[in-house]
C-alpha cells in the first residue's frame, strides 16, 4: 500500500514560508481515503473541520519522517516509510 506525501515548504529565497508543514493522503484497502475530523477546540488551527494527516516539519526531518511520525501520533500506527511515496511540493509564501 502506497501513501502519498504533500509537502509545503519554501522554494524561493527571498521568500519567507508561511509554514512548513507535511500532510498525508491515506487511502484504504477498501479503496476509500481516511481524513482527520479535528478537535473543537480554539487553541488551534481550523477546529472542528475535516482534513488529511500531518503536522509541522520539524527542523532535520524529511517529509517522510514528519507524516510518520505524525501519523503514529495521531492514530497510534507505525507506518514503514518504505509505503510513502512524495507526491508534490506546494508553496506558500
Amino acid at each position: 500500500m502506497k501513501y502519498h506525501i504533500l509537502r509545503t515548504r519554501s522554494i524561493p529565497k527571498n521568500h519567507n514560508p508561511i509554514f512548513e508543514t507535511s500532510i498525508c493522503l491515506l487511502k484504504c484497502r477498501c479503496e476509500g481515503f481516511l481524513f482527520q475530523l479535528r478537535d473543537d477546540r480554539n487553541d488551534i488551527k481550523f477546529p472542528g473541520t475535516w482534513g488529511l494527516f500531518g503536522g509541522s516539519i520539524e527542523n532535520g526531518e524529511s517529509s517522510i519522517d514528519s507524516v510518520v511520525i505524525d501519523i503514529n501520533e495521531e492514530l497510534n500506527v507505525q507506518l514503514p516509510k518504505e509505503n510513502f511515496l512524495f507526491l508534490c511540493l506546494l508553496v506558500l509564501c
